[in-house]
């Protein structure tokens, strides 16, 4: 086992062919379980919001997750729009300032 730059990080690293490599990263846990226990990194994080993706609509072609994406994000630009920025004018590069 090598470790990282972070001291609380350290990745198991398999012999490979030279200029290959497969890292799986590990972290100690800290807080609510036993100290020095080791828990694989790729836990994952709480979604902001919980979208039950089940089969049915799956199966139907759906995809609840995207849709429910899709109507925070319409809903987000509806709260607080976007104004696309003006177009310059086109530079004259026959002149010696380079403007019209």
């Amino acid at each position: 086992m090598a470790a990282s730059a972070n001291p609380g990080l350290r990745a198991n690293r398999a012999k490979l062919p030279p200029g290959v490599c497969i890292v799986s990263p590990m972290r100690k846990s800290s807080g609510g379980r036993r100290a020095g226990d080791w828990e694989v990194e790729n836990v994952g994080i709480a979604p902001d919001v919980e979208v039950e993706n089940d089969p049915k609509s799956v199966a139907e072609g759906r995809d609840p997750q995207l849709e429910r994406a899709v109507e925070i994000t319409l809903e987000a630009l509806k709260n607080h729009p976007v104004s696309m920025p003006r177009r310059p004018k086109y530079p004259n590069y026959h002149t010696p300032s380079g403007n019209p």
